[in-house]
Parts: structure tokens; sequence; C-alpha cells
């Protein structure tokens, strides 16, 4: 629900994260690639921040049901 700031979006978060040293920033296309990439990125007693503005609260209510049902496939297969 925020006014946009001008040269402020995802892509300038991340391009500033990455000029920090962190090398795993990337912008996601949307909230259907977020669990996928969890999950790959993820290893057993990561801890998962969502950071951002907008929807992202919504994102990050769904992310553990996404990556369970993920989880899941895979077994399955």
């Amino acid at each position: 629900g925020e006014e946009p700031r001008e040269g402020i979006s995802h892509e300038t978060l991340v391009a500033g994260l990455r000029a920090h040293g962190h090398r795993g920033g990337a912008v996601l296309a949307g909230p259907d690639l977020l669990a996928e990439r969890v999950v790959a990125l993820a290893e057993p007693g990561d801890m998962v921040i969502c950071l951002g503005a907008g929807n992202i609260t919504r994102w990050a209510a769904t992310l553990p049901t996404e990556m369970q049902a993920l989880l899941d496939a895979r077994g399955a297969a």
C-alpha cells in the first residue's frame, strides 16, 4: 500500500545487497517462484527472512505450506 519512491525498487534493493557482498540476492518474477527458490537454497536449521514492502507479508504467510507441498511432491516422485 505504500506509494512508490523514485529510484527505489526491488531491483535496486537486490543491486544494493549484491554490491555489499550478498552474492545470492536475486529478483523473483513472482510469488509462485519463492518456495521453489527457498527449497533449493535452504538447508536444515537455516532461517528464512522475508524483507520488503507491498505484499511480501502474503508471500511469507504462504511460504511454509508451499515449501512443504514441494517437498512432499519430491518425496512421492
